[in-house]
């Protein structure tokens, strides 16, 4: 398997993962601060985007909650992972050092 197979892996595997890091705080936050919780539901039409939004502008430092914190600096460690992850294969990608390349030299491009 090449490089950008396994980051591809990672990535794939990051994106399921995504789904239950946000239940995970939108867990903690339903059942330990219902009104901001509330508030979120009400002002977002996607509240996975409201749920991203919160953990990466850490709202959960006004809260004072350590339960929260710790569960909001593990999921954006998750999200910081996974971008680092997903810049490495799509580089990989563009400057083929994983053993696989994009060849724009046709259209639609290929994967060599």
């Amino acid at each position: 398997m090449s490089l950008t197979g396994l980051l591809f892996g990672l990535f794939f595997v990051g994106a399921v993962a995504q789904f239950l890091v946000l239940s995970r705080v939108e867990t903690v936050l339903r059942r330990r601060h219902p009104q901001v919780w509330q508030a979120l539901e009400e002002n977002s039409i996607f509240t996975s985007r409201a749920i991203s939004r919160f953990i990466f502008r850490r709202h959960d430092r006004t809260l004072n909650d350590p339960v929260l914190s710790r569960t909001v600096r593990r999921a954006a460690f998750f999200y910081y992972v996974m971008i680092a992850v997903w810049g490495l294969f799509a580089l990989s990608l563009f400057t083929g050092f994983g053993r696989m390349r994009l060849d724009f030299s046709q259209w639609p491009p290929v994967i060599h």
